[in-house]
């Protein structure tokens, strides 16, 4: 895909499947559109940095170097539709799905199964976000009959080839490492404070200063944030542990929530499925 951004084409059908989907709709194979989609979400295509992003909703500057000089595209099955309507005859042959396609009781198979927007899911803020990504190219080969197409700005990825080759072993170990390395689970407690309402900077900021001065933090807890983020305030806490049994997980979760304040407009979250 970033050979299609060089030549200036922000199409989600890059030339390449655009080509593949002519040849199987010629063949009258079937075809899986896959998306990932957050209906907010999108990507940003900075102009000035040259760097591609996932954003959950839409920005007015790049994220990277602050440059107003972006293109936002949200993808999502209505505009898909559209742009297939305006490259193919006939969209007969096409199914444009989420997650869904995966998770019924007889899932229908297809000649082609495409991931449109492979980043999507790489590039989301959430420690989870590899081991997602390894599923869904996982389920796409399991509905594919003959091909996956993989459209990604990150063909080098490890997530990636791992997925197409089924090297689970190789995957599961590269992100043990990457876990580990950023105190993620299972080798740490994640936990996300949103503060929302009157006065929420001034509260985060308050309990960010709280938990510095907390006898947990002797215990190598990570403070991050506050931050803001779709109008609330978040700050991120990593807390290493000897294991990750329930136990363990409990007693500590306890253990911190006792230097936590309980009032409204204070949210705790467990293992989040975003750091947004």
């Amino acid at each position: 895909m970033t050979i299609e951004k060089a030549y200036g084409s922000f199409s989600p059908i890059s030339q390449t499947l655009e080509e593949i989907l002519k040849r199987a709709a010629a063949k009258k194979l079937s075809t899986l559109l896959f998306l990932n989609k957050k209906s907010e979400s999108g990507s940003i295509y900075c102009k000035s940095c040259k760097s591609h992003t996932i954003v959950p909703k839409q920005v007015d500057v790049c994220p990277n170097c602050g440059s107003a000089d972006i293109y936002f595209n949200s993808v999502n099955i209505n505009s898909l539709t559209k742009t297939l309507n305006s490259k193919l005859s006939t969209l007969n042959s096409l199914d444009i799905q989420t997650a869904a396609a995966f998770y019924k009781l007889l899932p229908k198979k297809y000649d082609v199964a495409v991931h449109v927007k492979t980043d999507s899911v790489l590039n989301f803020p959430d420690f989870a976000s590899s081991e997602k990504l390894y599923a869904q190219i996982t389920n796409l080969k399991k509905l594919a009959k003959k091909l996956v197409v993989l459209q990604t700005y990150n063909p080098d990825s490890p997530v990636i080839k791992n997925a197409v080759s089924s090297n689970y072993s190789g995957f599961y170990n590269e992100e043990l490492v990457q876990r580990k390395t950023f105190s993620y689970p299972p080798f740490a407690l994640l936990i996300k404070i949103t503060i929302s309402g009157k006065n929420a900077e001034d509260k985060s900021e308050k309990l960010v200063e709280d938990l510095k001065q907390s006898t947990i933090n002797n215990q190598q807890l990570t403070i991050l944030g506050p931050y803001l983020a779709n109008l609330r305030y978040n700050i991120i806490l990593k807390l290493p542990l000897p294991n990750y049994s329930l136990a363990t997980r409990t007693k500590t979760l306890e253990k911190l929530k006792k230097h936590l304040p309980k009032e409204k407009g204070i949210k705790i979250i467990v293992e989040p499925n975003t750091l947004l």
